[in-house]
């Protein structure tokens, strides 16, 4: 019986990349990661808020999955991390289940991101890839572009619900 050996590249591909890392590029990477963090800071906390979870609950996020990324990503250009759309579907999938920002309402976050994250893994592993073939450029940009709509509604009503100290209700 033949035994087929796995590299270990293959299952930590970070190490083929890093035998050419030099100082130079140390440099450049700690500056582009900075600019990275001081973008991506307000960023996640407002997706977490926009998701029903505590603003430090998108911090966890943005650094566990670009971590993620970065080490075991399969390009070096592909942007990771919480994402707008992503957020809005937690929260619509688990508002009839909990309270937003209650701790069962987290709970349940966790549980639907491992979830979703075995899922990947496992699509990956059987390299089902090319089924995103099959879903047309115009139903992703039309459901991207609804979620865009519903994101942007849902914020609207927020800052006219606050009233000023003039008693107004306009937001300036």
């Amino acid at each position: 019986m033949k035994t087929r050996r796995i590299k270990i590249t293959t299952v930590l591909p970070f190490l083929e990349w890093l035998k050419s890392y030099t100082k130079h590029d140390l440099g450049k990477d700690f500056l582009a990661g900075l600019t990275v963090v001081i973008v991506l800071i307000p960023q996640v906390m407002a997706y977490a808020a926009l998701a029903g979870l505590p603003p430090v609950h998108g911090l966890y996020a943005a650094f566990l999955g670009t971590a993620a990324a970065a080490l075991w990503g399969s390009s070096r250009h592909l942007s990771t991390g919480p994402a707008a759309v992503v957020s809005f579907l937690v929260l619509t999938a688990l508002i009839p289940l909990a309270k937003p920002e209650s701790t069962e309402f987290v709970t349940l976050a966790i549980m639907l991101a491992f979830m979703v994250g075995v899922i990947q893994i496992l699509m990956g592993f059987f390299k089902l890839g090319f089924l995103m073939n099959f879903v047309s450029h115009s139903v992703i940009g039309g459901f991207t572009t609804a979620a865009a709509i519903i994101i942007a509604a849902t914020q609207i009503p927020a800052p006219l619900r606050t009233m000023n100290s003039a008693g107004s209700s306009l937001p300036f």
